[in-house]
Formats: C-alpha cells, structure tokens, sequence
C-alpha cells in the first residue's frame, strides 16, 4: 500500500510541473504570438530620401525571428542623429513620426523599444530636388512725379523683389488700386506689365498700390493733383514802346519794350516767343535786355532812318518802330 500512494504523489507532481512549463508563447519579454522581439525595422512611406520642405512618414514594424509581431506604440521612443538636417515630428502615440528636410545631407533614425532595444538604422537623405526658388516678397510703387496738374498724367512703376532682387512680372500679375477715384483714374501703359499711367481729374489727394498676385501689397503711394492752368489767352496785338526814337551812331542804345495784347486786355508773352528785326540791320545792333525778356537794347550803326518790329511766335507782328540814327556832334 505505501508503495502504491507514493506512485499517486509521484505521478501528481509530475503533472503540476507539466502543467507550469507548458504554453511557452506566453513567456518572454516580447509582445507578439512568438513571445521575444527580435529586431525593429523602421519604414518608410516614399523610400529614404527627402528634398528640402518635403516630408516622409515613418511607421515601425517588430520582428520575432521572422514573424511580424505587434508591439504598444507607448514603449517606443524615437531619435534622430542630426537635426540640423531634418526634423523628426513623433505622433501623439509614438506610433510613427515625420522626417522633413532641413538641410542637405544625411541623418540616422532609430527606435528603442522600453528604452534599451533598438531598431536597425534608418538612414535618410536630404536632397535639394523639388525645392521651389525663393518667391517675391517685397513689391514697391515708384512715381514719375509726385503731383501733376488735372487733366495731365502721372506713371506708376512697379517693383517686385526676390530678397533685393527685381524680378520680372508676367501679364496680369500686378494689379494697381486708388484709394480715391474722384481724383484720378488708371490707363494702360502699352507694352508694360509693370506700370501704369494715372490721369488726374479733380484736383485732391489720392493713395495708390500695387498688388502682386493677390499676396504682397506695396505700400501707399500719395500723389496729387491741383487745378489746371488757366488757358493762355491769344495775343491778338503787339505794340512797342521805346525810351526815345533818336539815337547817335557809336553812342549809348535806346530800350524798346514790347506789349501784349488779347482784345484791350495787356497779357504776359512767354519768354523767347518774340522776334524783333530791323528793316535796315546794317544801321543798327538789336540785343536782349538783361533785365526784361519783352525788351532789347538798340544801338546806332550807320547814319539814316530804319524801323523795327516785334512778331509773337511768327504769327502777329507790332507796326514798325520808326528809328532815326544821327552823327554824333
């Protein structure tokens, strides 16, 4: 009997240490079905290059052996070699991050899985292919004249800059705005995709723009616009008046001075409109005066009788001037 209830003991314990070794999948420090993490692979969803301002999403898969396995994003923690060539943005819940380009060159990104494992290195090259140039970002409005009169125009230029570089403007790709339509208005410039010209119709102030592709805005431009010139009224009479009608040959000259006149109303005549001319000029030097630009000096040549008249812009001519040059005593 005593060896048949050792038998039953035996045979008991036998089964118990059965019992704990079996199911070894449970085991281990691993996550998946195969129990222990072998190595992490790091992937990629557009390879292991990335141009500057472009990004890659990164994603990680766990390997028992050659069996994929899952593994809690929690316990991963991510690095990156060099972050002066390209950022690393983790997910919220580790389960990925982004690569984005910083500067050409190279740089390594591993995962650690509970701190201490870490995943074969993920190496990524930065490229500068696809990188758009640098794009305007400064425009400037410059003015052929800061004010004008009404009924006269004023051109608008232009000025797109990359950094302090000009750059050209396709059609279309300026538009100039005015604050104030009462005062001005725009006309096209032929043949320009860079100016303006603005054409003053009330006299006041007026803030202009310029507008590059609806993103950059030049800074006002103030302009402005006074009344027009009264019209010129037309000389319809010219007269002279003399100091004396006697001079002595070789002696001091006589002022002749000449008058304007629109209707009975004297008007002023625009410097160098008037021609005088002798009818005899061997008798006598016509000079201009130095301080009247409607008056000249006369001086005696040769003895005898002449006359001089004044004409306006080689339209309406004064009566002679009778002019008698004597001997001197």
């Amino acid at each position: 009997m005593r060896r048949l209830f050792l038998a039953a003991v035996l045979a008991a314990l036998m089964g118990l240490i059965s019992g704990c070794g079996g199911g070894g999948g449970g085991g281990g420090n691993g996550n998946g079905p195969s129990g222990v993490i072998s190595r992490i692979v790091i992937q990629s969803s557009a390879g292991s290059s990335v141009a500057i301002g472009q990004s890659v999403t990164l994603t990680v898969q766990a390997f028992a052996g050659n069996t994929p396995v899952s593994v809690a994003p929690a316990d991963l923690t991510w690095e990156i070699s060099d972050p002066q060539k390209a950022r690393l943005t983790v997910s919220q819940n580790q389960a990925a991050a982004t690569i984005t380009g910083l500067a050409v060159g190279t740089a390594t990104v591993r995962v650690r899985h509970r701190g201490v494992f870490a995943s074969e290195p993920f190496v990524v090259t930065i490229t500068q292919d696809n990188v758009p140039p640098p794009g305007p970002n400064r425009v400037e409005l410059y003015a052929s004249a800061p004010a004008a009169r009404v009924g006269s125009t004023i051109t608008l230029i232009a000025r797109v800059y990359v950094n302090d570089q000009p750059v050209t403007v396709g059609p279309g790709e300026l538009r100039f705005r005015i604050a104030n339509a009462a005062v001005a208005a725009f006309e096209a410039v032929p043949s320009s995709n860079d100016a303006a010209a603005l054409r003053g119709s009330a006299a006041g102030t007026t803030d202009v723009t310029v507008q590059y592709k609806d993103n950059l805005t030049s800074p006002p431009l103030t302009v402005t616009f006074t009344a027009a010139a009264p019209p010129t009224p037309a000389i319809t009479r010219l007269e002279i008046q003399g100091t004396a009608s006697t001079l002595t040959r070789d002696r001091l000259p006589i002022t002749l001075i000449a008058r304007a006149f629109s209707g009975n109303q004297q008007v002023a005549v625009a410097p160098n409109s008037l021609t005088w001319q002798a009818a005899d000029p061997a008798s006598v030097e016509i000079l201009p005066a130095t301080d009247n630009d409607n008056a000249v000096t006369v001086g005696g040549k040769a003895v005898g009788t002449t006359s001089i008249t004044v004409t306006h812009n080689s339209s309406v001519a004064s009566p002679p001037f009778p002019i008698t040059i004597t001997a001197a005593p």
